[in-house]
Protein backbone atom coordinates (compact mmCIF):
# COMPACT_ATOMS: atom_id res chain seq x y z
CA UNK A 1 0.00 0.00 0.00
CA UNK A 2 1.12 3.54 -0.67
CA UNK A 3 1.54 6.39 1.75
CA UNK A 4 2.55 9.94 1.01
CA UNK A 5 4.14 12.51 3.28
CA UNK A 6 4.06 16.27 3.01
CA UNK A 7 5.91 18.78 5.14
CA UNK A 8 3.69 20.68 7.60
CA UNK A 9 6.33 22.44 9.68
CA UNK A 10 10.12 22.19 9.95
CA UNK A 11 9.76 19.19 12.26
CA UNK A 12 6.40 17.57 11.37
CA UNK A 13 4.86 15.91 8.33
CA UNK A 14 1.29 15.24 7.25
CA UNK A 15 0.91 11.55 6.38
CA UNK A 16 -1.55 10.42 3.68
CA UNK A 17 -2.83 6.90 3.11
CA UNK A 18 -4.19 6.36 -0.41
CA UNK A 19 -4.21 10.17 -0.83
CA UNK A 20 -6.50 10.63 2.21
CA UNK A 21 -5.23 12.44 5.31
CA UNK A 22 -4.12 9.91 7.88
CA UNK A 23 -2.46 12.09 10.50
CA UNK A 24 0.63 14.00 11.54
CA UNK A 25 3.98 12.71 12.77
CA UNK A 26 7.25 14.32 13.85
CA UNK A 27 10.21 13.86 11.55
CA UNK A 28 12.08 11.88 14.22
CA UNK A 29 9.28 9.31 14.37
CA UNK A 30 9.07 8.93 10.60
CA UNK A 31 12.82 8.43 10.40
CA UNK A 32 12.35 5.18 12.30
CA UNK A 33 10.58 3.79 9.23
CA UNK A 34 12.24 5.37 6.19
CA UNK A 35 14.24 8.29 4.89
CA UNK A 36 12.06 11.37 5.26
CA UNK A 37 11.48 13.05 1.92
CA UNK A 38 8.26 14.42 0.47
CA UNK A 39 6.60 12.00 -1.92
CA UNK A 40 4.99 8.54 -2.14
CA UNK A 41 6.28 5.36 -0.53
CA UNK A 42 5.18 1.72 -0.59
CA UNK A 43 4.84 -0.04 2.77
CA UNK A 44 3.61 -3.44 3.88
CA UNK A 45 0.84 -4.12 6.42
CA UNK A 46 3.25 -4.43 9.33
CA UNK A 47 4.79 -1.01 8.73
CA UNK A 48 1.33 0.44 8.03
CA UNK A 49 0.05 -0.74 11.42
CA UNK A 50 3.14 0.54 13.20
CA UNK A 51 2.76 3.97 11.58
CA UNK A 52 -0.92 4.10 12.51
CA UNK A 53 -0.05 3.30 16.12
CA UNK A 54 2.43 6.19 16.11
CA UNK A 55 -0.13 8.54 14.55
CA UNK A 56 -2.65 7.66 17.27
CA UNK A 57 -0.01 8.03 19.98
CA UNK A 58 1.07 11.45 18.72
CA UNK A 59 -2.50 12.71 18.24
CA UNK A 60 -3.46 11.48 21.73
CA UNK A 61 -0.55 13.41 23.26
CA UNK A 62 -1.56 16.56 21.39
CA UNK A 63 -5.19 16.13 22.46
CA UNK A 64 -4.18 15.71 26.13
CA UNK A 65 -2.12 18.90 25.94
CA UNK A 66 -5.13 20.70 24.42
CA UNK A 67 -7.49 19.42 27.12
CA UNK A 68 -5.03 20.15 29.94
CA UNK A 69 -4.90 23.88 29.11
CA UNK A 70 -8.54 24.41 30.20
CA UNK A 71 -11.87 22.62 30.27
CA UNK A 72 -12.89 21.69 26.71
CA UNK A 73 -16.09 20.59 25.02
CA UNK A 74 -16.32 17.59 22.70
CA UNK A 75 -16.95 19.99 19.82
CA UNK A 76 -13.77 21.93 20.56
CA UNK A 77 -11.77 18.70 20.75
CA UNK A 78 -13.27 17.54 17.44
CA UNK A 79 -12.24 20.76 15.73
CA UNK A 80 -8.75 20.60 17.25
CA UNK A 81 -8.11 17.12 15.86
CA UNK A 82 -9.58 18.09 12.50
CA UNK A 83 -7.12 20.99 12.27
CA UNK A 84 -4.20 18.79 13.37
CA UNK A 85 -5.15 17.17 10.87
CA UNK A 86 -6.29 13.61 11.61
CA UNK A 87 -8.29 10.84 9.98
CA UNK A 88 -11.93 10.96 11.14
CA UNK A 89 -11.99 7.33 12.31
CA UNK A 90 -8.93 7.84 14.49
CA UNK A 91 -10.29 11.16 15.72
CA UNK A 92 -13.57 9.58 16.81
CA UNK A 93 -11.65 6.80 18.57
CA UNK A 94 -9.56 9.30 20.56
CA UNK A 95 -12.58 11.44 21.45
CA UNK A 96 -14.37 8.37 22.84
CA UNK A 97 -11.22 7.45 24.76
CA UNK A 98 -11.06 10.93 26.30
CA UNK A 99 -14.75 10.72 27.24
CA UNK A 100 -14.25 7.29 28.81
CA UNK A 101 -11.58 8.80 31.10
CA UNK A 102 -13.93 11.75 31.79
CA UNK A 103 -11.38 14.14 30.29
CA UNK A 104 -14.20 15.44 28.08
CA UNK A 105 -17.59 16.04 29.64
CA UNK A 106 -19.95 18.50 27.97
CA UNK A 107 -22.18 18.90 31.03
CA UNK A 108 -19.20 19.79 33.22
CA UNK A 109 -17.81 22.08 30.52
CA UNK A 110 -21.13 23.91 30.23
CA UNK A 111 -21.56 24.37 33.98
CA UNK A 112 -18.03 25.79 34.33
CA UNK A 113 -18.39 27.96 31.23
CA UNK A 114 -21.66 29.51 32.43
CA UNK A 115 -20.18 30.23 35.88
CA UNK A 116 -17.17 31.90 34.25
CA UNK A 117 -19.31 34.01 31.93
CA UNK A 118 -21.58 35.08 34.78
CA UNK A 119 -18.51 36.18 36.75
CA UNK A 120 -17.50 38.28 33.71
CA UNK A 121 -20.96 39.86 33.51
CA UNK A 122 -21.96 38.38 30.16
CA UNK A 123 -25.50 38.34 28.85
CA UNK A 124 -27.55 35.18 28.54
CA UNK A 125 -27.65 35.66 24.76
CA UNK A 126 -23.85 35.91 24.48
CA UNK A 127 -23.35 32.84 26.68
CA UNK A 128 -25.82 30.84 24.61
CA UNK A 129 -24.09 31.84 21.37
CA UNK A 130 -20.66 30.85 22.66
CA UNK A 131 -21.94 27.49 23.93
CA UNK A 132 -23.50 26.71 20.55
CA UNK A 133 -20.17 27.58 18.94
CA UNK A 134 -18.47 25.14 21.33
CA UNK A 135 -20.76 22.41 19.99
CA UNK A 136 -23.06 22.08 23.02
CA UNK A 137 -26.53 20.84 22.07
CA UNK A 138 -29.51 23.15 22.47
CA UNK A 139 -31.34 21.17 25.14
CA UNK A 140 -28.29 21.12 27.42
CA UNK A 141 -27.70 24.84 26.91
CA UNK A 142 -31.33 25.65 27.75
CA UNK A 143 -31.42 23.39 30.82
CA UNK A 144 -28.16 24.58 32.37
CA UNK A 145 -28.78 28.25 31.61
CA UNK A 146 -32.18 27.99 33.30
CA UNK A 147 -30.51 26.38 36.30
CA UNK A 148 -27.56 28.78 36.63
CA UNK A 149 -28.56 32.07 34.99
CA UNK A 150 -31.41 32.92 37.34
CA UNK A 151 -33.55 36.07 37.28
CA UNK A 152 -31.68 37.34 40.32
CA UNK A 153 -28.33 36.88 38.60
CA UNK A 154 -29.62 38.48 35.41
CA UNK A 155 -30.72 41.57 37.33
CA UNK A 156 -27.42 41.75 39.22
CA UNK A 157 -25.47 41.62 35.96
CA UNK A 158 -27.73 44.20 34.31
CA UNK A 159 -27.26 46.55 37.24
CA UNK A 160 -23.47 46.17 36.98
CA UNK A 161 -23.25 46.64 33.21
CA UNK A 162 -25.63 49.61 33.23
CA UNK A 163 -23.54 51.31 35.93
CA UNK A 164 -20.36 50.63 34.00
CA UNK A 165 -21.87 51.94 30.75
CA UNK A 166 -23.24 54.97 32.62
CA UNK A 167 -19.69 55.94 33.61
CA UNK A 168 -18.31 55.11 30.17
CA UNK A 169 -20.65 57.53 28.41
CA UNK A 170 -20.68 60.13 31.18
CA UNK A 171 -19.41 62.96 28.95
CA UNK A 172 -22.55 62.92 26.76
CA UNK A 173 -25.82 64.76 27.21
CA UNK A 174 -28.54 62.79 29.08
CA UNK A 175 -30.36 61.93 25.84
CA UNK A 176 -27.19 60.90 23.98
CA UNK A 177 -26.01 58.94 26.98
CA UNK A 178 -29.29 57.00 27.11
CA UNK A 179 -29.13 56.16 23.39
CA UNK A 180 -25.46 55.15 23.49
CA UNK A 181 -25.96 52.91 26.52
CA UNK A 182 -28.98 51.27 24.88
CA UNK A 183 -27.10 50.59 21.65
CA UNK A 184 -23.95 49.44 23.44
CA UNK A 185 -25.66 46.91 25.71
CA UNK A 186 -28.12 45.62 23.11
CA UNK A 187 -25.13 44.82 20.88
CA UNK A 188 -23.75 42.77 23.76
CA UNK A 189 -26.88 40.65 23.88
CA UNK A 190 -28.97 42.34 26.57
CA UNK A 191 -32.60 42.94 25.66
CA UNK A 192 -33.63 46.52 24.93
CA UNK A 193 -36.56 46.16 27.33
CA UNK A 194 -34.33 45.06 30.22
CA UNK A 195 -31.74 47.78 29.58
CA UNK A 196 -34.43 50.47 29.33
CA UNK A 197 -36.01 49.31 32.59
CA UNK A 198 -32.70 49.42 34.49
CA UNK A 199 -31.86 52.84 33.05
CA UNK A 200 -35.27 54.17 34.10
CA UNK A 201 -34.85 52.75 37.61
CA UNK A 202 -31.43 54.38 37.83
CA UNK A 203 -32.78 57.74 36.75
CA UNK A 204 -35.59 57.51 39.28
CA UNK A 205 -33.11 56.81 42.08
CA UNK A 206 -30.88 59.77 41.32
Amino acid sequence: MKIRIKSKTKTTFIVYLYDEIWGVLPMKTLQNFFSVEEGSLSVDNTIKNEIQAEIEKYAWKRLLDFIAYRERSKGEADRFLMRLPLDTTISNKLIKKAQSYNYLNDERFTEIFIEDMIAKGKSRTEIKSKLYHAGINGSMVKRLLSKNYTLEIKNQILHQVVEKAWRRFGSHSPKERFIKIMNYLVRKGYSAEDVRHHLNVRNENE
